[in-house]
């Protein structure tokens, strides 16, 4: 996929009360402010930074993905919309390399 001219597309919105956890298929271990992980899916090292770890540790267990935005906004200096893009685009990431899930808020 080429990029635009607008610069890079955007990754659709993850709905506030999806579930974002981590997924069985990885082992990963954490360092001083970072994070590895290594994927049983594809065999791939991949490392998280600070704010990365702090979303990694929050989905060990399913966490509603406006959580993950309120707690990189009070421990980091971004602002929420901001925070919003790039978790999205994070856990996005995380899914495609079979690192994480989403799953969908419930329908009423």
């Amino acid at each position: 996929m080429q990029p635009s001219p607008q610069g890079p597309a955007r990754p659709a919105p993850i709905d506030a009360g999806a579930l974002v956890s981590a997924t069985d298929e990885q082992v990963s271990a954490h360092l001083t402010g970072e994070t590895v992980i290594l994927s049983m899916r594809d065999g791939m090292y991949y490392g998280l930074d600070e704010v990365g770890t702090v979303v990694w540790q929050r989905i060990q267990r399913p966490t509603p993905f406006a959580e993950l935005v309120q707690a990189v906004v009070a421990q980091f200096e971004v602002e929420a919309p901001v925070a919003e893009t790039d978790l999205t685009a994070l856990v996005r990431d995380l899914a495609a390399h079979g690192l994480a899930e989403v799953r969908p808020t419930a329908s009423p």
